[in-house]
């Protein structure tokens, strides 16, 4: 199994980066970013691309911003290297303090992988052009469920629900569904369900944009680009949950 991660570092712009179009890594206010993140389970087997947008941040009274600048990475691992030592850079962007380029910039950045991840979504997602207002209610009730899900903290309604999620993502990060089921079982009953007063806001999902990605088999669905599809809270913590969802077999179904 090869490993890839995307890598970034940014300040003083809403960035976003990710892959084929999927935003997995978001500043929304210009504050500093860096980090890096996995990226198997969005790779297609070929013709993918690293994806940038930056904006000019709103202002802000008494907020002072770092320099503006943004540097993004995607690259692949030694296979089971204990260092995680860097094997390859496959695609790369910077954009430099003072760079006289206008804002905003949109930028996709074709690279190729050698060993894809043996993600199944690639082959049996439906390419779409377009959505139809079936499809957007389809996918609302599936926010809708994960919402009730959690508000219940019920895992017997949410480990069904996420079921494709969980076993394809274990499938493109090498690791077995029940070793991804048991992390999964942690974030919700050993994190989130024990918070107490935990709020879930059913209002959230009338405000559910959807937009289509990764050459139309995949809908990112979010709320704004600062907030995803579920926020869920309580006194001490805030959970956020993004949610891509897929029409298999034609049946939509949470995927990543």
């Amino acid at each position: 199994m090869i490993h890839h991660l995307l890598k970034l570092v940014s300040g003083g712009l809403i960035t976003v980066a990710g892959i084929n179009g999927a935003p997995l890594m978001i500043e929304p206010s210009g504050r500093s970013l860096g980090g890096a993140r996995s990226i198997n389970p969005w790779l297609k087997p070929r013709g993918n691309t690293l994806t940038i947008y930056l904006a000019q941040p709103p202002v802000a009274r008494n907020v002072t911003l770092p320099p503006a600048q943004a540097r993004a990475e995607v690259y692949s691992l030694v296979p089971d290297s204990p260092t995680n030592e860097r094997a390859a850079t496959l695609a790369k962007f910077e954009q430099k303090t003072g760079d006289p380029t206008p804002l905003p910039v949109s930028r996709e950045i074709p690279f190729e992988i050698t060993v894809p991840p043996p993600a199944k979504l690639w082959a049996e997602a439906e390419k779409l052009t377009g959505l139809l207002s079936a499809d957007k209610q389809q996918m609302k009730a599936l926010v809708q469920k994960l919402a009730e899900g959690i508000d219940r903290r019920s895992l017997d309604d949410l480990l069904p629900l996420l079921d494709y999620k969980i076993k394809d993502c274990a499938l493109a990060e090498g690791q077995t569904p029940e070793e991804m089921k048991q992390s999964t079982r942690e974030l919700y009953s050993g994190q989130m369900f024990a918070e107490p007063s935990l709020k879930v806001d059913a209002a959230q999902v009338n405000n559910l944009e959807f937009k289509l990605i990764a050459g139309g088999q995949v809908v990112w669905i979010f709320q704004s680009l600062s907030k995803p599809a579920l926020v869920v809270e309580s006194p001490n913590n805030r959970f956020t949950f993004t949610v891509f969802a897929a029409r298999i077999d034609h049946v939509w179904r949470i995927v990543r």
